[in-house]
């Protein structure tokens, strides 16, 4: 993605609505409710429906101006 796609905060721009659901009903996102960390917005997590562990959103950029109690959906990457 290049560079003058982001925000000036370091966000980058959503998906259009269509590719979202089609990613959700291929498996390439998973789909749940954000839950911001009470200690810290830096952490929250998903549930997502279907697994058996919740989902760590680490850092606030992750978040990408998702708020607590938001339906979002995920691309879970691979670990580095």
């Amino acid at each position: 993605m290049d560079s003058d796609q982001v925000s000036p905060f370091g966000f980058l721009p959503h998906l259009e609505l269509s590719e979202i659901i089609l990613g959700v009903k291929e498996g390439r996102f998973f789909q749940g409710r954000l839950n911001v960390s009470r200690l810290t917005i830096e952490e929250a997590t998903i549930n997502v429906q279907g697994l058996n562990q919740e989902i760590l959103i680490s850092n606030f950029t992750n978040q990408n101006r998702a708020c607590n109690g938001d339906i979002v959906a995920i691309e879970i990457l691979p670990k580095s």
